[in-house]
């Protein structure tokens, strides 16, 4: 009795084009398979509800991702004073004041801004493989309230400081200063994606 190997043979050699065809076709039906099966087996891989790593509403490849502190961009009005000097017609003694304040402003802010940096650094967004701990929750609550808090005094000194730069302008550089400020506001908020702040 001959084995299929020497069937296969014998067959390959009479009729080299239908070989070639049932060859193929063996390996579309095997193709087909490994693409229905694999991305089912992906899914059903991983920790109960985590669809395999990612959330199938967001799409293959897309992790869902654990909450993080974001530290959203505030505006500050010296620096748009110092980038639009040519512009407000700044005299060399407006300027020269201009700065000084810019100095003392980024001083009493620099210790704020390290705060912040570190709290973003500690708190990055990351990718989600299982639920936060009731630990982690409480001590990601507890780092936007003190993020909350350093932004409101970083938003007072910004404040402040930009109200004795406005005490050095005229009338029509404060206009336009005013307009600038608005622009910048408008620009800041646009990127964060939230409403106008008016």
């Amino acid at each position: 009795m001959r084995n299929a190997s020497n069937v296969w043979t014998e067959f390959a050699v009479k009729r080299p084009i239908a070989a070639r065809l049932a060859v193929f076709a063996l390996f579309a039906v095997i193709a087909s398979f490994v693409v229905i099966t694999v991305p089912s087996l992906a899914g059903a891989q991983g920790p109960p509800g985590m669809g395999g790593g990612f959330d199938r509403s967001r799409g293959p490849g897309k992790l869902a991702r654990e909450p993080g502190i974001t530290v959203p961009k505030q505006l500050n009005m010296i620096n748009v004073l110092i980038e639009h000097r040519q512009e407000l017609m700044l005299s060399d003694d407006q300027f020269l004041h201009v700065i000084r304040i810019k100095r003392a402003v980024d001083s009493t802010d620099a210790p704020l801004m390290r705060k912040l940096d570190s709290l973003q650094r500690v708190f990055k967004p990351m990718p989600l493989f299982k639920e936060p701990s009731p630990q982690r929750r409480d001590s990601l609550a507890e780092a936007q309230a003190v993020m909350l808090q350093t932004i409101t005094g970083l938003r007072e000194h910004l404040d402040e400081a930009r109200d004795r730069a406005y005490q050095l302008l005229s009338s029509t550089q404060l206009a336009r200063a005013g307009e600038l400020e608005a622009k910048a506001q408008k620009e800041i908020d646009a990127e964060a994606k939230v409403p106008v702040r008016k």
